[in-house]
């Protein structure tokens, strides 16, 4: 029998995983959500559920859509931290990969305030646990470029990371700096693909780094004639780096839609095709590939109780939920429910 229904380290993580999945939001209780008449209405059925104490903790100083927004990552962050501890060694670093996301932005608003010269302080921060702010330490502490130039090549991103991203050693300029980190995440996701040894989580990263690359390159059009933006935006793996490279200099959308369907095992609706091909929008595709993706997912997480396979699959879907319910409140503050709620994978 294969490791992957062996692995009794996973015993009671998967138990607590169990538990954790069947508090997450059915399709009918996201619809009753999704018709809340006013962020009032939609933050005290947020205040009736497992988010309770996110956001009764944040309302004493936040109201309307921020207090959504920080309450709502705060529990999904937190659960993050919860399933960390219960993880096993082995484990801890593809959760990490998740946390990663909120220490980069962390990180941005600490440089951002340094060179600014902006009051910031943990209070600002989404990560505040003893390990995050051991990283965040060394920046509170800089005050010019140089410093935080130093910080950098110290810093989890690794020696050389100024070097290896073509950035100056005299002067920041933050969007470059910010597009370097954001690509050092999204390449993180093609160590995990390598790393992992079970067969479900390594086709599921692998089919979420194909749409990714897909799905840049039907943005980007023909800015792909540039070799040095595609090296630069790329998550190259050693599966597919071949055929990215052919549809880098291919500005056939069909094609790349046609290689979106294959990836993901899905036939696009009309609507969406014709957005993407008359009108440069992708919005309702990559609604419809969250929806199979999360499909695909919840097929995953049932496969075996003694996996990480299952951990990580949860972990996909609390953040969709959490991105789901992000966009119905953004709806209801703008009045224009139905644009934004196109963009929601488990209403399509």
């Amino acid at each position: 029998m294969s490791r992957l229904f062996l692995d009794f380290n996973y015993a009671y993580l998967n138990a607590r995983i169990k538990g954790m999945k069947s508090k997450l939001f059915t399709k009918d209780k996201l619809r009753q959500i999704r018709f809340a008449g006013s962020l009032i209405q939609f933050i005290e059925l947020m205040e009736e559920s497992q988010y309770k104490k996110s956001f009764v903790s944040h309302s004493v100083f936040e109201k309307g859509l921020p207090l959504i927004r920080h309450a709502l990552v705060e529990d999904y962050v937190n659960t993050l931290l919860e399933i960390r501890k219960m993880a096993p060694e082995n484990a801890k670093y593809f959760v990490d990969y998740f946390l990663l996301y909120y220490r980069i932005n962390d990180l941005k608003k600490i440089i951002e305030a340094k060179l600014t010269a902006n009051k910031i302080s943990n209070k600002d921060l989404i990560l505040t646990d003893a390990q995050s702010l051991e990283i965040y330490k060394p920046f509170f502490n800089t005050s010019d470029s140089a410093s935080i130039i130093a910080c950098l090549d110290k810093s989890i991103f690794g020696e050389g990371f100024i070097k290896k991203n073509n950035l100056s050693n005299d002067k920041i300029e933050l969007y470059e700096l910010f597009t370097a980190l954001d690509n050092y995440y999204q390449n993180k996701l093609s160590i995990l693909e390598e790393q992992t040894n079970e067969s479900y989580l390594k086709s599921l990263i692998s089919k979420k780094i194909d749409t990714i690359n897909l799905l840049i390159v039907l943005r980007a059009g023909s800015d792909f004639n540039d070799a040095k933006v595609f090296e630069k935006s790329f998550l190259i793996t050693k599966n597919n780096a071949r055929e990215n490279q052919l549809l880098s200099s291919s500005k056939d959308k069909n094609a790349i839609i046609s290689s979106l369907e294959r990836r993901n095992k899905i036939k696009f609706s009309p609507q969406a095709i014709s957005l993407a091909i008359d009108n440069d929008d992708i919005t309702q595709l990559e609604a419809e590939i969250d929806s199979e993706f999360e499909k695909q997912v919840r097929s995953v997480s049932s496969i075996s109780v003694m996996s990480l396979s299952t951990v990580i699959s949860y972990i996909f879907l609390k953040r969709n939920e959490v991105t789901n319910l992000l966009k119905i409140a953004e709806s209801i503050e703008l009045e224009n429910s139905n644009e934004v709620l196109s963009g929601i994978s488990q209403l399509v």
